[in-house]
């Protein structure tokens, strides 16, 4: 299926989002990986998640407050 996966772009703001989700959350020992995954997220503001790695992702909220759908597990709860 064509379009149907986007290879998006890592930004310096990007970056910086991570540096605050990283120091926000030190507690989780919120990795680069994961925050870059939050931090682009919030920027083009989709908030369902296809990870099958929830053990940082379910603490961690947006920066707008907009919760995050972690798919497949979230599917089966609405």
């Amino acid at each position: 299926m064509k379009g149907a996966l986007t290879l998006e772009g890592f930004t310096t703001e990007d970056a910086a989002r991570c540096g605050e989700l990283i120091q926000q959350y030190h507690d989780l020992d919120l990795g680069l990986a994961d925050a870059s995954v939050i931090a682009t997220a919030e920027r083009l503001e989709v908030y369902r998640i296809l990870t099958v790695d929830e053990r940082d992702f379910r603490a961690v909220r947006t920066g707008r407050g907009i919760p995050l759908v972690w798919l497949p597990s979230d599917r089966a709860k609405r």
